[in-house]
């Protein structure tokens, strides 16, 4: 049970007051297929491109970036100008909460200046993640979108200067990069960087160590003006699970959370020291598909960020002439959402959505039985949560 273990940050904005509608929604819903047609997503992740100009070392994307496509659909395609338009006026007129915008190298994207100021324009609140290299070149677009709102970009750096470019593929870059974060910073754009931490039992799976490189990245990020680091769990590339760390790599890291000059944020490290833990995935769907889905490049919507560009995984397809609602308000979709088995499709994916699932679906047949939900109820009354959906 989800209340068994303290929530994750995830856990917590999923069960915050802005989405608590949308979860008795689906509960009371039951097996209804025309009361499960009308929940809006809560949260669009938006992939505008898989075009990327890195070839990163455990590159958790990389099944469905250019470079590294697996799967039969056009890797180097951009988002269809009037589709991204036309999710820009369903999220302002459905209650989404917003965009998080990534790929590929979303700034890579060919409307991605005229994106972000549509958004703006339509007050909707945008997390970015971006490898940095190209935030001078977008950067009035970036200023003009990003200043005075909730909105925040997140810069990946994974890699300190001595091994950047051997793990990105790139050369020169990191300066581009700290001069990007650097110039958002000088005019009071909030910028987060998030550095993905691999610690020994990293090389069991082929990948890279950098846990010796922590010091060096938390000098860099310091040093460029960003507001915050996220030091976030490495994963194997195939399968999303999070490599364990050692208690000893674990303490390293925590010594960083009093670093001065700098917040340096260590989420969930719950989630690093149960990352051996199994997950029984017996629950018939994917709740957490009806609120974060995934649009992709080719228009496809897909069930979640561990299966883009998969096929079995696309909910729906937007084709000429279509609209999202459209495709998404249709009993075709959730029939499919439905059909989408997590003990078929996920059985080797470790899911950082897997308690919450637990806990709606729990909640879902006791509303079945009794009519109420107090499980959730309870979970729910004991968070303190802001009003609005964190993502």
């Amino acid at each position: 049970m989800i209340s068994d273990l303290a929530l994750t940050r995830k856990e917590v904005g999923l069960l915050s007051p802005a989405n608590r509608g949308r979860i008795k929604g689906i509960i009371q819903a039951g097996k209804n297929l025309n009361k499960l047609v009308s929940v809006a997503p809560a949260y669009i992740n938006l992939d505008p491109t898989w075009r990327c100009n890195f070839t990163c070392s455990g590159c958790v994307d990389g099944r469905v970036v250019s470079r590294q496509g697996q799967y039969h659909v056009d890797q180097a395609v951009d988002l269809d100008w009037n589709v991204c338009q036309d999710l820009i006026n369903y999220a302002k007129f459905h209650g989404v909460y917003g965009f998080v915008v990534q790929g590929g190298e979303p700034l890579l994207y060919n409307k991605i200046d005229d994106f972000l100021l549509a958004c703006r324009a339509s007050e909707i609140i945008l997390r970015l993640v971006t490898n940095g290299t190209q935030i001078i070149s977008h950067g009035e677009s970036l200023v003009s979108t990003f200043s005075g709102t909730a909105s925040y970009l997140r810069v990946s750096i994974n890699w300190d200067s001595a091994h950047y470019d051997q793990h990105t593929g790139s050369k020169n870059s990191l300066r581009q990069v700290l001069t990007g974060i650097e110039f958002l910073a000088q005019r009071g754009i909030r910028v987060v960087v998030s550095s993905v931490v691999f610690g020994r039992k990293a090389e069991e799976y082929g990948l890279p160590v950098n846990i010796d490189q922590m010091g060096d990245i938390v000098s860099l990020v310091r040093s460029s003006g960003a507001s915050r680091l996220y030091l976030r769990p490495g994963k194997v590339p195939s399968t999303q699970a999070m490599i364990p760390l050692s208690e000893a790599e674990l303490a390293n890291l925590e010594s960083f959370d009093e670093d001065k000059g700098l917040e340096v944020c260590l989420p969930d490290f719950s989630q690093f020291r149960q990352a051996d833990l199994p997950q029984n995935k017996d629950y018939p769907f994917c709740p957490t598909s009806f609120f974060r889905i995934v649009v992709g490049p080719d228009a496809g919507i897909y069930a979640c960020t561990s299966h883009r560009g998969v096929p079995a995984a696309r909910l729906a397809q937007i084709q000429p002439g279509q609209t999202f609602t459209d495709v998404w308000h249709s009993v075709e979709r959730v029939r499919k959402q439905l059909q989408f088995s997590p003990v078929q499709h996920c059985r080797d994916n470790t899911c950082d959505k897997h308690r919450f699932n637990t806990l709606v679906i729990d909640a879902r047949e006791e509303f079945e039985r009794s009519g109420s939900s107090t499980l959730l109820d309870n979970l729910c009354l004991s968070i303190n949560s802001p009003a609005v959906l964190r993502f």
